[in-house]
């Protein structure tokens, strides 16, 4: 009988053994999941100024998309408006070489 009692004793120990080794496991996981949840949360923070800037950032290049197609568009005009005025300046220069020409004949008589 005292041999059944021991065996029973041997195992609850090692019942207790393994209980108390869990029980030291699981607080060991609570601490490694607040640890966790901290870096997450970091990691959400990191994130979301991340996100900030890159909205920031895109807004700056919209902007400056804006101010470049303005810029295009004056400087379409301003060629189109030279453009005009090199074929006037070619009109002139065709009439004062005629205007010329007719001098010489005029001269020449």
């Amino acid at each position: 009988m005292e041999k059944i009692l021991n065996l029973i004793l041997e195992k609850l120990d090692k019942i207790e053994n393994v209980q108390a080794q869990m029980q030291s496991d699981i607080a060991d996981l609570k601490v490694n999941q607040i640890k966790l949840e901290k870096r997450v949360e970091n990691v959400e923070v990191q994130l979301t100024k991340v996100i900030e800037k890159l909205d920031n950032i895109e807004k700056k290049i919209n902007d400056i998309e804006a101010i470049n197609a303005t810029r295009h568009t004056e400087i379409y005009m301003k060629l189109e408006n030279m453009n005009e005025d090199i074929i006037f300046l070619k009109h002139k220069e065709h009439q004062t070489e005629e205007d010329l020409f007719k001098l010489k004949l005029k001269i020449a008589k």
